[in-house]
């Protein structure tokens, strides 16, 4: 059975119809796909501090006692990472930005030569595929979301995995559910 993360990184309630549409997509496929929610505006996930205990002090673990351990298990266990968040000033919320940063202890702190740049070593045999939904209502700027997906197909890169796909999402779920069942 294929194993899906969503990381929901919508800060407030103004996309319930989308996550209200993202719960029914998930109980279509519940036979052939076991999903793992997070809803970040519900969770208690502190800021990364750039410590680097995570990579030097206790390998793998941030000094941060919060809710994070439990996203980044899911994280590296399932097959699809699929990320969640409204364009916000040109980006993506300050929730998911946080996710993103404290995804540091997935590789470890040692450098290798990758595609002729310096990335880290792996900290595990198998990374998942990641995907990027993001919502604009107002779909102002190409170049926001090419931005957006470059950054994201850098990390990508950082944790040895592709950007399997990305969608500007006009409150449909059509792109992710083609990527459920086409992959």
């Amino acid at each position: 059975m294929k194993k899906i993360t969503l990381i929901n990184g919508i800060p407030d309630k103004d996309h319930t119809e989308f996550e209200e549409k993202l719960e029914q997509l998930c109980g279509r496929h519940k036979e052939s796909t076991k999903f793992e929610c997070f809803k970040l505006r519900d969770m208690k996930i502190n800021y990364c501090c750039g410590c680097w205990d995570c990579w030097v002090k206790t390998p793998g673990e941030c000094v941060f006692k919060d809710d994070m351990p439990e996203v980044l298990r899911s994280i590296i266990h399932s097959d699809i990472t699929i990320f969640i968040s409204p364009v916000q000033m040109g980006f993506v919320s300050s929730l998911l930005k946080k996710v993103n940063d404290r995804m540091v202890p997935l590789v470890h702190p040692y450098i290798e030569i990758c595609k002729d740049e310096c990335h880290h070593k792996e900290r595990y045999v198998r990374y998942p595929d990641l995907g990027l939904i993001l919502l604009d209502d107002n779909a102002q700027s190409i170049k926001e979301h090419e931005i957006i997906t470059d950054i994201y197909s850098r990390l990508a890169l950082n944790i040895k995995t592709k950007l399997a796909f990305t969608g500007l999402n006009d409150g449909s779920l059509e792109v992710m559910e083609n990527e459920i069942c086409n992959n």
